[in-house]
């Protein structure tokens, strides 16, 4: 065991408890915050690409809550070589291997929000949706933190 384990439990846990991109355990009550869609390419657009109905475009969010965060030497190489391969795997078995980029991201800057009690709500939010077995994939309605997170639904398989 070495000093990153602890740090990516809770990532680790989604995959292995077959939580992430997965909403069959999820209770339909969810935060009022959320906005839900059931299209994957809407969801991709939204995450991926400036739109005009949003306030913020979804990966300068990403980028701007994730240099509030403490820089950890070493962590990201540990999470690459000994996470990222069951991640895709998982992300694979589940028929969206193009997502990895971005949920790899999420979860290894949520586990570090986490582990350092940072508190950064954006992050906090993030990981709740995974925990619900949503993808997070936007911000929409105004800019952060009011408005809502969008997540995309997977049809539970």
């Amino acid at each position: 065991m070495n000093e990153f384990d602890t740090l990516f439990q809770p990532a680790r846990s989604l995959v292995e408890q077959g939580r992430l991109l997965d909403t069959r355990h999820t209770s339909p009550a969810q935060p009022d915050i959320w906005q839900y869609l059931v299209d994957i390419r809407q969801a991709k657009h939204h995450a991926w690409h400036a739109d005009e109905t949003l306030v913020e475009v979804w990966t300068d969010l990403r980028e701007k809550h994730a240099a509030m965060l403490p820089d950890l030497v070493g962590a990201y190489e540990h999470w690459s070589t000994h996470d990222y391969d069951v991640l895709e795997d998982y992300l694979t078995s589940k028929g969206h291997p193009e997502l990895i980029a971005d949920v790899e991201a999420d979860l290894f800057h949520g586990c570090v929000n986490h582990h350092f009690k940072v508190g950064d709500a954006l992050w906090e939010t993030i990981m709740a949706a995974y925990a619900a077995g949503y993808w997070p994939c936007g911000w929409g309605k105004a800019a952060f933190p009011q408005g809502n997170l969008l997540v995309w639904r997977p049809t539970p398989t």
